[in-house]
């Protein structure tokens, strides 16, 4: 029997394998695989149709195939996934069953929704950072003229060096909260030093003061920003550790707590930012409890 070959239209394809009977369809393999191969124009979404219509027309209802027609059946489906390769897998459940489109679509949107939040997790992250870069750098060049005491000068160069280390990695998360519009809900990691956080909260209420002081002596009209509430959460963040920090920025009872080889994969930098410990024990000594972990 001739072979009519399907026009280039993808969907036109589609239709053609759907309403191909038996015998036309064997001799469509050879197109089949052509359109399934990782090097052919056709999206992932089309190629997981054209499977799924090769499995329901003739794996699903194998009882009504002969036996010798349904061996050749199987033989081309491991070679079509053989094709495939890792252009397409095949998700199964908690149950161990395969995914269906719809359980794979709320995959998608929950995937989508993650990645979402995680942007604007970080977005919020990286302008806090910069804030405070840039503030602390203007506190410290504008010692004289905001009459810092050799003291406070030398507590904002190490929270200059603190902010530094951590980078935006570091920073505390904040989420908006469905409840209470306009509040941001602060989760301190899990991983760090509890008095870092208080730090870089009196750091942040520093560089608004002086950032707006030095705006209005130079004449700068200083334009509204919009306010956020924060309030920090008892539950402390997990999404990530921040590798390569030095050692007394990390929580003691959390490193205490690690294998060896986790905590060699940390690369803790044993290289002790000025002064920070020794401040750090005098401000919060208790900080590092085994409750606030």
């Amino acid at each position: 029997m001739g072979v009519q070959r399907p026009v280039a239209n993808r969907w036109s394809i589609l239709s053609g394998y759907t309403s191909a009977s038996t015998v036309s369809y064997i001799g469509l393999i050879p197109t089949f695989q052509g359109a399934l191969a990782p090097s052919s124009s056709h999206s992932l979404m089309f190629k997981e149709n054209l499977l799924t219509i090769f499995l329901h027309k003739y794996l699903l209802y194998f009882n009504g195939l002969s036996s010798e027609l349904f061996q050749y059946v199987l033989r081309v489906f491991r070679v079509l996934t053989k094709v495939l390769g890792s252009s397409l897998t095949v998700r199964l459940t908690d149950e161990g069953r395969a995914e269906t489109k719809d359980q794979a679509r709320t995959r998608a949107n929950d995937y989508r929704e993650r990645r979402s939040n995680d942007s604007r997790l970080n977005s919020r992250k990286h302008q806090k950072f910069v804030r405070w870069r840039d503030g602390v750098k203007l506190v410290l060049q504008e010692s004289e003229l905001l009459s810092l005491s050799n003291l406070d000068r030398a507590k904002y160069q190490r929270a200059k060096d603190v902010l530094d280390k951590l980078g935006v990695e570091g920073q505390s998360s904040e989420e908006e909260s469905d409840s209470e519009p306009g509040v941001l809900k602060v989760t301190v990691p899990h991983y760090q030093r509890r008095v870092v956080t208080e730090m870089m909260k009196d750091l942040d209420l520093r560089v608004k003061e002086v950032t707006d002081s030095v705006a209005r002596q130079s004449g700068k009209r200083i334009l509204p920003r919009p306010t956020h509430i924060r309030q920090r959460i008892e539950r402390k963040s997990e999404r990530t550790v921040r590798k390569g920090l030095p050692r007394s920025l990390y929580h003691h009872r959390f490193l205490a707590r690690l294998p060896v080889a986790v905590l060699e994969d940390l690369k803790i930098d044993n290289q002790e930012i000025t002064g920070f410990d020794q401040w750090a024990l005098a401000m919060q000594a208790d900080s590092d409890s085994d409750e606030d972990i």
